[in-house]
């Protein structure tokens, strides 16, 4: 179950790579914000199970976060509690504000928002996007193919020169909406997989932890736990040590069974006149 939740995070973070190389090639109008987010949501999931998680079942040498904290329990809590909180709440936002991007062409908000992109690199005469994107959808225009279409119009040129040149009928705004869709999708879809992997972690995460310490070195768990607590082997010594120290110390004050240790023997007393009491040795 621990390699597959690893591979399945590794998966989701690749994935959520993919869709922010692709909005950028194609110039599409989403914030870096909500990409670079969805990259580290997560990341943020595997460092919250793996080393923000306390141990909830009270065997600290079967798990591997926890082990090593020197915080109290109240407080690893706390901040589980608390990245937990956070990555739930990023997960919500990212579900919403990229579930806006999946509004089909037809609505006035994805419209506009496609357009004004599409305006802005008419206005500063960007070639290279337009002509990129024209070339993707094999298209001219936005709108329609004489819509702010490149090659720009100049004096010798005029609004169809691009369906002149390439022969292309078709506007580039739909197929550039379709493309806004499907990774906008893909985006909501990696942050509500890694949701649910979050749910599994909170039910699961304590048998993954264990897991993941039967391949953690036995020497990093003892290094990890700092100077403060020795390794078992050491303080199993030090009993030892103390326990036979203890039995001597015992045994050597009015112990007759130990060869080099203090004999008691009854003193010699003698009454009024000088004689030796019977039951004095002779």
């Amino acid at each position: 179950m621990l390699l597959v939740y690893l591979l399945a995070l590794a998966a989701l973070a690749a994935g959520a790579i993919v869709v922010h190389i692709r909005l950028s090639t194609l110039s599409l109008p989403v914030p870096v914000a909500l990409r670079i987010f969805t990259i580290l949501l997560p990341i943020l999931a595997g460092f919250n199970t793996f080393f923000t998680r306390p141990s909830l079942s009270g065997n600290r040498r079967a798990t591997f976060a926890s082990a090593g904290s020197r915080l109290p329990a109240n407080t690893q809590m706390t901040i589980y509690t608390a990245v937990n909180a956070i990555q739930g709440i990023l997960t919500t936002v990212l579900v919403t504000l990229f579930g806006t991007f999946m509004a089909p062409v037809s609505d006035p908000v994805a419209s506009c928002r496609l357009s004004s992109q599409w305006d802005h690199f008419w206005r500063t005469h960007d070639a290279d996007t337009i002509s990129r994107l024209q070339n993707r959808f094999d298209c001219c225009g936005f709108r329609k193919p004489q819509d702010r279409a490149w090659p720009f119009p100049s004096g010798n040129t005029d609004t169809t020169q691009c369906m002149k040149q390439f022969d292309r009928h078709m506007p580039c705004q739909e197929p550039w909406a379709q493309e806004l869709r499907a990774n906008a999708g893909a985006a909501v879809a990696i942050t509500i997989v890694v949701g649910v992997l979050q749910v599994i972690s909170v039910v699961y995460g304590n048998r993954m932890l264990r897991a993941m310490g039967r391949f953690w070195p036995q020497q990093h768990r003892d290094e990890s736990r700092g100077s403060l607590l020795p390794p078992v082997e050491e303080a199993d010594e030090e009993v030892r040590r103390r326990d036979d120290s203890e039995e001597r110390r015992q045994i050597g004050y009015g112990g007759t069974g130990v060869r080099n240790g203090p004999r008691v023997e009854p003193s010699v007393l003698r009454n009024g006149n000088g004689e030796r009491n019977e039951w004095g040795s002779e």
